[in-house]
């Protein structure tokens, strides 16, 4: 496996292709994969095949179980201890123990650990925060890239889909952890759906990991930044702005994507969801339910807002709420129209996902009609650029934005 790059933030200079460096190395990544929090009873376990203490030292058994206790004063303790009678988070390996003050690192020489069914490369770092537990992958980039592969594109999709998959998850993995080390946070991704999901180690395969290899050093840029690429399932045949989707304050780089007509994806994951009159009981202030519709579009052809009408009144809701009222997890994407059958409504929608960036179907759909990863990135992400960051320092630029 390649081991990853050491990424440095990046000033262009002028507008050639060279690049200065900031002192700024990003080698390892580091994940969330775990919370645990201070409840009685949880405890949390890991294994390897030739466990390494924080010092290198091996381990006599390879398997380690931590969970809150008081702290008792005793020699087999090789961490400091905490005052009698404090609860602390305590780990155990055969007759070795350590307190967590606040961290702990374990690595293996086999380069592989496991919790639970799944494996991680790198090293375990167990941190706490209060009384909460933080499980830390601490892993090479391109190590972490290999892991979630397959967490987030098919094993079955085109190789040049896959290449622009590495592309698009590296990039976003690098900017999130330059943006959150800036806050101090003590993590730079989770290994969900809130950031990428990475299922670790055992997911990886030959497929995936070629195409990891051959876009080992390329990064998308917004300017001089490396850009946070949002991507998706599938955009329904129209992509949608970030500021449409996230109501918080618009990431670093967000006007680098556009709002446009996705050919490749149309009609892909066609969905249908049923409306019932009851799901507005809680408003009777609207009397009987006479009609449900969509009252504000965005800029991607997604519903912002609907009106419902009843016998007494009027009420606008945000796509927000009605996520909220619904589950979010039914409405596969806001790009739908809403249709009267003979008693209710139905959600007619197409897509899944945010529709922000890549379409990872169109992605795949692309590739088979003969595009390359390069092709499908700049279609995506027009207003970005491309480059393969060498070890001579500079950026050598392989797509740049498409003319307006």
């Amino acid at each position: 496996m390649r081991r990853g790059f050491t990424f440095f933030a990046l000033s262009l200079v002028s507008s050639t292709a060279a690049a200065a460096l900031e002192a700024k190395p990003i080698s390892e990544l580091r994940i969330l994969v775990a919370k645990i929090p201070a409840k009685p009873g949880e405890t949390f376990r890991f294994e390897g095949q030739a466990l390494m203490d924080a010092k290198g030292k091996p381990l006599r058994n390879d398997k380690v179980s931590c969970h809150r206790e008081a702290s008792i004063a005793s020699p087999l303790l090789s961490g400091e201890l905490l005052p009698q009678g404090r609860i602390s988070w305590l780990c155990k390996s055969g007759t070795l123990a350590w307190t967590l003050k606040p961290s702990l690192r374990f690595t293996d020489r086999s380069g592989f650990m496991r919790i639970e069914n799944r494996w991680y490369r790198g090293a375990l770092d167990l941190v706490t925060r209060g009384e909460t537990l933080y499980v830390i992958n601490t892993v090479q980039v391109e190590d972490y890239l290999s892991g979630l592969m397959h967490g987030e594109m098919p094993h079955a999709f085109e190789p040049e889909a896959l290449k622009a998959q590495a592309v698009a998850a590296r990039s976003y993995a690098v900017a999130t952890a330059l943006e959150r080390r800036a806050r101090g946070q003590i993590f730079d991704l989770s290994d969900n759906t809130r950031d990428q999901m990475y299922p670790g180690a055992h997911t990886e395969s030959e497929k995936g990991g070629r195409a990891v290899r051959a876009t080992a050093n390329e990064y998308l840029f917004a300017g001089t930044k490396v850009l946070k690429s949002f991507y998706h399932a599938a955009s329904g045949g129209h992509s949608e702005l970030p500021a449409n989707v996230w109501s918080s304050t618009p990431e670093a780089g967000a006007s680098s994507y556009e709002a446009q007509l996705n050919p490749w994806d149309k009609g892909a994951y066609a969905w249908n969801l049923q409306l019932s009159p009851a799901l507005f009981s809680r408003y009777p202030e609207l009397g009987e339910i006479i009609d449900i519709q969509v009252s504000r579009l965005t800029e991607g052809f997604r519903v912002s807002q609907i009106k419902i009408v009843g016998s007494l009144g009027e009420r606008e809701m945000s796509i927000q709420d009605l996520e909220s009222l619904l589950g979010a997890a039914w409405i596969k994407s806001r790009k739908f129209e809403i249709l009267k059958e003979a008693k209710s409504w139905k959600l007619s929608g197409e897509g899944w996902g945010h529709g922000v960036g890549l379409s990872q179907v169109a992605a795949n759909t692309m590739a088979k009609a003969g595009k390359t990863h390069r092709e499908i990135l700049e279609f995506h992400y027009p207003k970005a650029s491309l480059q393969k960051l060498g070890d001579g320092f500079e950026g050598k630029v392989l797509a740049r934005p498409r003319a307006r």
